[in-house]
């Protein structure tokens, strides 16, 4: 069922998005930078599995007999994507991200393309910077779009996208060197909480709140823990793909989280429960940014020894688990109930 209603759903909302991005980033000015940014931001929406626009129509039916896919529901969508493409921007200069879906990311297209334009010691921060611009389209663009609602789906979009804010500020700090060699017991839930801040709340829990809201409903307590724990769940197979997925599957470099030294569930685990030599060789791994494939492949292999990636596929399956049960108790039609949990299946699997 998820999967004939979920096409049905992509046909509809790729034939309404495509024509509006093209409107709006058409270049004014003939200025080629400016073409270059339109040209970034208009590459970053496109593709993707529109997850959070799907979830937006389903929580618009929750209660329906029939599923309706109305203008509302497809324009919070297109605002939703355009918030989630100026995010992942972002999130790539962070990380220091090589690839997207399948292409090179913003700031590395700007890396390439001003090559021999500028000083070379600063090209990093030119390109990064050109990044943060196309970051910037693409928040305009979803303001426009949310312009179109009354105020209060601009709260919450903004009291989630807040959250994910500071999730992101959790995620910077726990990846900071000196703050990794305070290893403790509770390593392994502060990387939980960012997951719940910097993932749960804006890829489940705001859409399912812009589609109630529309109904003019309130998001119940037992959808709200199912959209946190599958975000958690979505999130922690998200790094394990990180580590150890095939970007040719997967559209992502499986070595960018280990040069940026990111603090992920396996890491923290592994750094929680190796012994001294273990964690001294992770650290001095961790971080390097020119880490090479044989390096990153003994990383790998401490995170298995150490039982690290088993740990991460049991945690995902608990908060799976805890999802679905979560699932089975709130107020929705057994319909949705049923397309949320092959979708649920959908989420966790990716990657394999």
């Amino acid at each position: 069922m998820f999967r004939a209603v979920y096409n049905n759903f992509l046909r509809h909302f790729e034939d309404g998005f495509t024509p509006i991005v093209n409107r709006f980033f058409k270049p004014q000015l003939r200025v080629e930078i400016g073409q270059q940014l339109y040209l970034q931001a208009k590459s970053s929406l496109a593709g993707g599995k529109r997850v959070r626009p799907f979830l937006v129509y389903l929580a618009a039916n929750s209660k329906s007999k029939r599923m309706y896919l109305g203008t509302k529901i497809l324009q919070l969508g297109y605002a939703l994507e355009a918030i989630h493409a100026a995010l992942l921007v972002q999130d790539d200069i962070v990380d220091r991200s090589l690839l997207r879906r399948g292409k090179a990311t913003a700031h590395m297209f700007f890396r390439q393309s001003l090559h021999g334009q500028v000083n070379p010691g600063r090209l990093d921060l030119v390109a990064d910077s050109c990044a943060v611009l196309v970051s910037d389209l693409l928040f305009n663009f979803a303001t426009v779009l949310l312009a179109r609602f009354p105020h209060e789906f601009a709260d919450i979009v903004v009291t989630n996208i807040n959250n994910t804010i500071v999730g992101q500020g959790l995620d910077i700090l726990n990846t900071a060197v000196n703050f990794r060699k305070k290893i403790n017991q509770d390593v392994v839930e502060q990387v939980l909480t960012v997951y719940k801040y910097k993932t749960a709340y804006y890829t489940f829990v705001l859409p399912f709140r812009l589609g109630l809201a529309l109904m003019r409903k309130r998001l119940p307590v037992t959808l709200r823990d199912f959209a946190v724990h599958l975000g958690i769940a979505y999130q922690i197979q998200d790094d394990i793909i990180g580590a150890f997925g095939k970007p040719d599957k997967t559209g992502k470099d499986s070595i960018s989280d280990f040069k940026e030294g990111k603090n992920t569930i396996l890491v923290a685990y592994a750094l929680k429960e190796g012994g001294s030599d273990i964690k001294n060789q992770l650290l001095e791994l961790l971080g390097n940014q020119e880490l090479t494939e044989n390096q990153a492949n003994q990383i790998r292999d401490i995170l298995i020894s150490t039982g690290a990636l088993k740990y991460a596929r049991h945690l995902l399956a608990n908060y799976y688990e805890l999802a679905l049960q979560s699932l089975q108790r709130a107020p929705i039609t057994s319909r949705i109930r049923q397309i949320l949990t092959e979708l649920s299946q959908w989420v966790i699997n990716r990657g394999r």
